[in-house]
């Protein structure tokens, strides 16, 4: 069960076509979810730590999650106005 805790404001999210094509809707709920709760996914462990200390300080911050159709990042400007879904191969 995850923790409810709620680190990061997402603002909009916005979502590739290709994405929201190849990616069933609650997965896509799911992993923003365990974004918006600090949990980073499949990031290295010092990209971690970079994201924990950019949530503290207002910087961008990038989740990587694995899909059936591909592994995806979710990533969350500086400003909190805004967070992307995309393909790793989008970025």
């Amino acid at each position: 069960m995850r923790s409810s805790t709620i680190k990061l404001r997402l603002g909009q999210v916005f979502l590739t076509r290709e994405v929201a094509n190849k990616v069933p809707e609650h997965e896509i709920l799911w992993f923003l979810g365990r974004h918006q709760e600090g949990d980073w996914g499949d990031m290295p462990e010092e990209d971690k730590k970079i994201n924990d200390w950019a949530v503290e300080r207002g910087e961008r911050v990038i989740s990587k999650y694995r899909t059936e159709a591909g592994d995806i990042y979710i990533i969350t400007e500086p400003d909190r106005s805004y967070t992307t879904v995309l393909f790793v191969w989008e970025y």
